[in-house]
């Protein structure tokens, strides 16, 4: 069993500026999502664990490896971060060959390697091509193959759909859901349906805290009787938006629109209806 374990962890940036306050937190095999908006703290978080910078004050332990010896715990943690590139002219197998060498994956033993991770990525096909020639859905495979490329114990991914289609966001969530099963798989984005699928256990990140930790069912569960639906005219809705709510969806019905939104209030002639987690999500940050 993998474990992660944060405690009273701090980031001050620039001696004022504080990112992350006293961030607790335990983590264990499987995917793990941590939701935020964008500037919550989540990349902070997701650097520090991968040893890129220091935390200001706290303690972190990854498989009871404290996060001070940097190049132990590198050799436990794959990362993907936000924005990540390779050499454009560089083939996709050079590329894992190159990382692989910088991983200290002997020769010998990094031809079958990179043949193993491209499989799992679906990028056998595509060993050969030059990085500029690939999808953006593909270089997001390319990117895990080389956060796996040494078989980490756990693997840290932010943001990554960002910028996918909807066809490449569910089979990167399969991909990172498959990995997940004898690991830690952290998930870090503000996209709710890259957590909603796959994870069980969330934290949500506010303003470098955590205002939530623990399950998506328990999240849910929050928002009973608080997500409704009603169905306007068009002209209806600048005078709808002007009440104490959030609107999570809207959709087009004939010349009618259906407007599912979430509130303290009743609404007359608004249905109530079962929340799903971005109801949930949206209606805890409403009350944040």
């Amino acid at each position: 069993m993998n474990t992660i374990e944060i405690s009273h962890l701090e980031k001050v940036f620039n001696m004022k500026k504080k990112a992350l306050k006293n961030i607790n937190l335990h983590i264990q095999n499987g995917m793990f999502g941590i939701l935020g908006r964008n500037g919550s703290g989540k990349s902070t978080l997701m650097n520090i664990l991968a040893t890129l910078i220091p935390a200001t004050k706290g303690k972190v332990t990854v498989n009871d490896i404290s996060i001070k010896e940097t190049k132990r715990i590198r050799g436990l943690i794959g990362y993907l971060p936000q924005d990540f590139d390779f050499y454009p002219s560089m083939k996709v197998e050079e590329v894992l060959y190159y990382l692989g060498i910088l991983s200290n994956i002997s020769k010998s033993q990094l031809k079958n390697r990179i043949t193993e991770v491209l499989e799992k990525v679906n990028l056998v096909s595509y060993r050969r091509q030059k990085v500029k020639n690939l999808s953006g859905g593909m270089k997001k495979r390319l990117g895990i193959a080389q956060a796996i490329i040494h078989n980490p114990s756990i693997i840290i991914v932010d943001e990554p759909t960002a910028g996918l289609d909807p066809e490449e966001r569910v089979r990167l969530r399969n991909l990172l859901a498959h990995l997940a099963k004898d690991r830690i798989v952290i998930i870090s984005t503000h996209i709710v349906s890259d957590i909603a699928s796959t994870c069980e256990q969330i934290a949500i990140l506010e303003q470098g805290s955590f205002a939530y930790t623990g399950s998506i069912n328990g999240l849910i569960q929050s928002s009973n009787h608080k997500v409704f639906e009603l169905t306007i005219k068009p002209s209806q809705l600048d005078e709808l938006k002007k009440e104490n709510l959030v609107i999570t969806k809207v959709h087009e019905v004939e010349s009618h629109l259906q407007i599912r939104f979430v509130s303290d209030e009743l609404f007359e002639a608004a249905n109530e209806v079962n929340p799903d987690l971005e109801d949930a999500y949206m209606y805890f940050l409403k009350n944040i």
